[in-house]
């Protein structure tokens, strides 16, 4: 949280009154300079448009900016708790019905996430190697930093599952931005995570020659001659080597200790790659006709 008087832009604390500058739309946020002003325009539009919105008071029936929100239903404004307690009588009829549903909701979801944790050996017993939400560019640093900054940048990118935020931060990066950016990803499951470097090593390695094969690769059920001996060629240059960083100059790097956790899941793939037989329907189908399939499909 903001102190008084604390830019909002470069966090520094405006001084003096003349050194204050304020959005002249929404007066709340306070800037230390119009260099700092100017570079938090578009990161400070969403919170401006909610400062400045003028709401009616449930309570006292005015319009006015800043009001504070029923906490229980979020549907109505107040001007202080004086005029809650006015509203009170008449909004409870509204309120009451809405705090039963959220509740309602609540333990749906509850059951939901204890039958998961019932049914999965430490989050990794559901294994998602297909996404179900649209890339995000988690940087935006035209909404954050400025298209201006011209420093290294590291992220933390936990639990990270697939690596499309990842790609997609890096297509969308200005480009005039020229400087080292260090990415640190990590997954508790080691299957999610070996696919997720398989699938960076495949870039590294190919670069935009390989883009179509790694899509492929990525989100079809069935792949070509040519993709599927690509995909083999990798793993067994991945099992083969002594250590991730050697294997890619050091631009990929992990501690061995893990390393050697995804050389087994790889070894694994290249050891289902000749399996003969319809195997894989089976195993689908094993699966889905289990006890457990069919209460999470029931819950959802």
């Amino acid at each position: 949280m903001l102190k008084r008087d604390q830019c909002r832009r470069c966090d520094g604390i405006c001084s003096t009154p003349t050194s204050k500058i304020l959005c002249s739309r929404c007066g709340v946020a306070c800037y230390c300079s119009d260099k700092c002003k100017g570079s938090d325009e578009f990161r400070h539009q969403v919170d401006c448009q909610t400062a400045a919105l003028k709401r009616k008071c449930s309570g006292c029936n005015q319009e006015k900016i800043g009001l504070k929100s029923c906490g229980g239903c979020r549907e109505a404004w107040y001007c202080d708790k004086e005029c809650q307690k006015k509203a009170w009588p008449t909004h409870k009829h509204l309120c009451r019905p809405v705090i039963a549903k959220i509740s309602e909701l609540s333990e749906r979801l509850n059951d939901i996430f204890d039958f998961k944790k019932s049914t999965n050996s430490h989050g990794v017993g559901t294994v998602y190697y297909w996404g179900n939400t649209p890339a995000t560019d988690v940087i935006n640093l035209s909404l954050n930093e400025g298209f201006d900054y011209s420093k290294p940048l590291s992220v933390l990118a936990c639990d990270v599952g697939d690596p499309r935020n990842i790609l997609r931060s890096l297509c969308d990066l200005p480009e005039v931005y020229k400087q080292e950016m260090t990415f640190t990803l990590n997954d508790i499951c080691a299957c999610t995570l070996a696919r997720t470097a398989l699938i960076l090593y495949f870039l590294y390695k190919g670069g935009e020659d390989v883009a179509s094969s790694v899509t492929q690769i990525w989100y079809s059920l069935g792949l070509s001659d040519v993709d599927s001996r690509l995909v083999i060629s990798r793993l067994q240059e991945l099992v083969e080597a002594s250590s991730l960083e050697e294997l890619t100059k050091g631009t990929m790097k992990m501690n061995q200790g893990h390393f050697q956790r995804l050389v087994e899941v790889w070894r694994t793939w290249l050891d289902l790659s000749t399996r003969q037989g319809d195997w894989i329907t089976e195993a689908r189908n094993k699966r889905f006709t289990s006890f457990d399939a069919q209460e999470g499909m029931n819950l959802y």
